[in-house]
């Protein structure tokens, strides 16, 4: 791990579900925590080939929309832990 890998570069808090994402300087440290369940890790979200660096979140109680520096938006489902069909 590199000195700048744990830089935080942008945070999310959805106060409806109690959680906050996290997006870090590497982006394979890209998580959801739940701060609920004694500040958890929820999820470390997948990285995905075609994405660029984060840019913007907005999340509902049980989906998490992200829109890349390149573009492309990932919708990741949260109750399933997966990544969503209307990911581009």
């Amino acid at each position: 791990m590199r000195e700048f890998d744990a830089v935080v570069t942008q945070c999310h808090y959805n106060a409806v579900s109690n959680r906050l994402v996290v997006a870090f300087a590497n982006k394979s440290f890209f998580s959801v925590v739940d701060l609920s369940e004694q500040d958890s890790l929820y999820w470390r979200l997948p990285a995905l080939a075609c994405n660029g660096t984060p840019l913007v979140f907005a999340s509902d109680m049980d989906k998490l929309l992200v829109g890349y520096d390149t573009n492309h938006v990932a919708v990741f489902d949260l109750l399933n832990r997966s990544i969503h069909p209307w990911t581009t």
